[in-house]
């Protein structure tokens, strides 16, 4: 008796995955027709009949004005904010339930709650299914994920800004106390001594504002000598600097001349990586033939073991492509010069925001284009990505729409430096 419980135990394990593997595969042609497979509609749509197959019927999302209000403005706050600048999740948060919007079933809005809005592709008008395996919750690898057309909420360019405007504040890439902070060096301002930040000191109650090295001020002078600037003259200093200095045409197409140099110095090595890159797809790209070869013709059935080997193989195709993407974009050294037009065209955008703008928007420009400042008793000595400036010209679109900083080569020739000299 126990070897045939045995037996149909094994049986009834067989025909459960069978179901599981013909449901799977009726739900993706359902969704590769457009039609809705019943979980609960994302927040901002609803479901409407779309037709009937006999006695099942067939749905599609439709969009809920009212939800879709609320992910209009959710966006709004984030990439516009209320006059002050762009507000963050956890402001947005505090401002809808301050508002009295409400989630579903009358729920306040957290953080969560408005981090999953901002990141939904959805509301661009492309749904996935079968992102996640129904057992295990892992991801599966993205050509595997199945597209449905929904109506779009927001636009393409407005959900590409908010995730670049999201990663660049992420505690990852930037402390929260430096997104927020009122200080606008926060974060880049560091004594040339020691390292440590330059951080905010009062005088007066408040009506005096400094920068002083934070090791100093929590060690004593035994750990560093230390120094103290006021607020007013740094901030002056760095923003002039990159105003009237390396934002001029003259300065700038020296600065790029150089950079072209290293970047035709270094296409020797990107040209070997690209190739050992380029055979090991071609490896991959092979295997995952084999693989499906022999599943095809019977000779091993698709099982986990093979499943999950053959996942590997993808994603290892994946890492390999966009590898070979990136060494390719690097190897692209520029034919002629930029058009002097556009040099000064780009100086003249960037000289307004760093002069003009308010508060917010000058510290995540000072962050894309400055990765430290080093503050000397005679020197103050900005670094930064020579590539951000080369790419924000190209491209012809404001740099904080495409893309966050990124920590590279600084743009600050050696040994001379680029400094800003103070006087005693």
């Amino acid at each position: 008796m126990r070897l045939v419980r045995q037996v149909l135990a094994l049986f009834d394990e067989y025909q459960s995955k069978e179901n599981g593997k013909h449901t799977l595969r009726a739900m993706k042609e359902n969704a590769r027709q457009g039609f809705w497979n019943g979980a609960r509609p994302p927040f901002g749509y609803r479901t409407i009949e779309a037709g009937r197959r006999g006695d099942k019927v067939k749905r599609r999302l439709e969009i809920d004005t009212s939800e879709a209000e609320t992910v209009r403005m959710i966006y709004r706050l984030h990439l516009e904010g209320t006059g002050a600048g762009q507000l963050g999740i956890k402001a947005i948060a505090h401002h809808l339930n301050h508002a009295g919007l409400r989630y579903r079933e009358g729920r306040r809005f957290s953080t969560g709650l408005v981090y999953a809005l901002l990141t939904r592709e959805t509301y661009t008008g492309h749904h996935w299914f079968n992102q996640t395996d129904s057992r295990s919750r892992q991801r599966k690898p993205r050509e595997e994920w199945i597209a449905v057309a929904v109506p779009p909420i927001i636009g393409e360019q407005t959900f590409r800004q908010t995730r670049a405007s999201l990663t660049s504040r992420s505690p990852k890439v930037t402390a929260p106390r430096i997104v927020n902070g009122p200080v606008l060096l926060t974060g880049l301002a560091r004594c040339a001594t020691c390292g440590g930040a330059m951080t905010l000191r009062t005088g007066k109650s408040g009506r005096y504002r400094y920068y002083t090295c934070s090791t100093c001020a929590r060690l004593g002078k035994t750990a560093c000598k230390g120094r103290t600037l006021p607020m007013t003259l740094l901030d002056g200093l760095v923003v002039d600097h990159l105003a009237h200095r390396l934002f001029t045409p003259e300065r700038l197409s020296e600065v790029l001349v150089e950079h072209f140099a290293r970047s035709r110095g270094a296409a020797e090595a990107l040209a070997r990586q690209a190739k050992e890159a380029g055979r090991a797809l071609t490896a991959t790209e092979e295997a995952i033939r084999r693989l499906l070869e022999m599943v095809e013709r019977g000779i091993a059935p698709l099982d986990d073991i093979l499943a999950h080997r053959l996942g590997e193989l993808r994603q290892r195709r994946d890492e390999l492509t966009r590898l070979q993407a990136a060494t390719a974009h690097q190897r692209r050294a520029p034919a002629r010069p930029l058009a002097p037009a556009q040099l000064a065209a780009f100086c003249a955008a960037m000289r307004e925001k760093l002069l003009s703008a308010d508060l917010s928007t000058r510290q995540r420009y000072l962050r894309l284009f400055v990765e430290r400042i080093d503050v000397d008793d005679t020197e103050v000595r900005l670094c930064g990505p020579k590539d951000r400036l080369e790419t924000s010209l190209r491209s012809g679109t404001d740099p904080l729409s495409e893309s966050v900083p990124s920590f590279v080569q600084g743009w600050r020739p050696l040994p001379e430096g680029n400094g800003i000299f103070l006087s005693d």
